[in-house]
């Protein structure tokens, strides 16, 4: 008798140190590097089986030719598989868990899509769904077990699709205006979707919007918002939170939310320092929220992640320290409480430019230093020409100086940190020397934030410039 109530304690014991153990929290930083070891960036992640993690972004497997780019990753963040999918030129902006933890993923391509992977990354089925210039910025599965997408169309009206659970287009809507996207979506308190986002007015700032749909798309209102803050939506229990840009004079440069009745009615709004950017906002508990930002650290803009209460008053602040930059996307709560982030990130490592970065911190927000994922016969490409600019950050314009060691035909690009295409610079023939150019900002719609300047030469040989625009 007496053994067995010691081996029943024994065995009481092991599974408590065993639920103990399982309970522990992995913190890390990692690196994924693609295989051209040119330019990977992340935009969303998502839960898959077994607490492991999707993550969702883009890759160049080839000079200037994008692909989605999924990662599956354990909890530790090692990574169990990957895969490049979707037509040349396409990235994937966001992803989520269908019901038998795959991922189904969107983003930006020549038309509208979707795609469906297995667990163990297989293909169930790709859509596509018409249109042009079509960027969908978020994706939902739905009560029905269906997904629903929201963007922007022909790169200036929003965009909202919605299909069954196999992809079959159930309906899409255009949202007709100038400069106009969608950037979130989520169930509404009621029933419908409720949709954030942006407007540029012809004149004027851009306002912040929270659109009401109804279950197959019908406008129910629509709110805008001159001070700002429509990036990314949370439901509360009475209401919704919304954070992002301050358009307003007094507010430019600043970011934060507001807090907003059923009907999308401001009860009050919460900014922060001016020298961040937000990338994004998630609602952990009623008064606890989360936040990633951007923030200027000598020239250098590091990740920030920002734990506040509901009037906004800060918790608790880590800042991730970057020697280039990182960007942080998209955040997401494990099963456990600990905060996920993904974005781009550049460690000046000599295997590759900008990688797609993930974060895992604790509920504390604690987390490890940085690992790099490269493949081991990564080759260092030889220097062709050199680069510079000044200032870096900079407001409005910057001087870019650049040294040529031999006569070449040479391209500047601009690129933003989803690897769109802002505008050429420059392309034509120079000698062999040290030339400059002044560059001004034109395109009022670029937002304060991290811009890569792509130089190609004609002998295939490339340079990658960052720069820092600050509004």
């Amino acid at each position: 008798m007496i053994l067995h109530i010691r081996i029943a304690i024994t065995c009481l014991l092991l599974l408590l140190i065993s639920v103990y153990l399982n309970a522990q929290t992995t913190t890390w930083q990692r690196l994924y590097d693609g295989t051209s070891n040119f330019f990977d960036g992340g935009r969303d992640l998502t839960l898959a089986d077994s607490d492991n993690i999707y993550l969702v972004g883009f890759t160049v497997p080839f000079q200037n030719i994008y692909k989605i780019w999924v990662l599956k990753i354990a909890p530790n963040g090692d990574t169990l598989w990957t895969r490049e999918i979707g037509q040349n030129g396409s990235q994937g902006y966001a992803c989520e868990t269908s019901n038998d933890y795959g991922c189904v993923v969107t983003g930006s391509g020549n038309q509208a899509f979707m795609t469906k992977l297995n667990s163990n990354g297989g293909i169930e089925w790709t859509r596509y769904y018409g249109g042009g210039g079509v960027q969908c910025y978020d994706i939902l599965r739905t009560l029905d077990g269906g997904y629903l997408c929201c963007g922007r169309i022909d790169l200036q009206h929003g965009y909202i699709l919605k299909v069954d659970s196999s992809g079959i287009l159930q309906w899409q809507r255009t949202f007709y205006s100038i400069g106009k996207a969608f950037r979130n979506v989520i169930i509404a308190l009621d029933s419908g979707y409720v949709l954030s986002g942006y407007e540029y007015p012809a004149t004027g700032n851009a306002l912040a919007t929270v659109t009401k749909i109804n279950e197959f798309g019908e406008l129910i209102w629509e709110r805008s918002y001159p001070n700002g803050g429509g990036g990314w939506i949370n439901t509360i229990n009475n209401g919704y939170i919304v954070g992002g840009a301050l358009y307003a004079d007094s507010l430019k440069g600043r970011y934060g939310f507001l807090n907003l009745d059923p009907m999308g009615n401001i009860r009050y709004m919460r900014s922060f320092d001016s020298t961040n950017y937000m990338g994004s906002l998630r609602v952990i508990s009623p008064n606890r929220y989360v936040m990633a930002f951007g923030t200027l650290v000598n020239m250098s803009l590091f990740g920030k992640v920002v734990l506040c209460d509901s009037l906004g008053t800060v918790l608790k602040t880590t800042v991730l320290p970057a020697p280039e930059f990182i960007e942080l996307k998209s955040l997401l709560i494990a099963n456990n409480g600990d905060i996920l982030s993904i974005g781009i990130a550049d460690f000046l490592t000599p295997q590759s430019d900008e990688d797609m970065y993930a974060v895992r911190f604790d509920s504390l927000l604690n987390t490890s230093p940085i690992v790099s994922i490269f493949p081991s016969n990564s080759p260092i490409v030889d220097e062709e020409f050199a680069i510079r600019n000044f200032p870096n950050p900079f407001n409005n314009s910057t001087l870019i100086e650049y040294e040529l060691r031999k006569n070449s035909h040479i391209k500047f690009e601009l690129y933003d940190l989803s690897g769109r295409l802002v505008e050429v610079l420059y392309e034509g023939f120079k000698i062999a020397g040290t030339h400059s150019f002044n560059y001004e900002i034109q395109n009022g719609e670029c937002p304060s934030g991290v811009y890569v300047i792509k130089i190609s030469s004609s002998t295939g040989l490339h340079r990658i410039l960052k720069i820092v625009l600050i509004k």
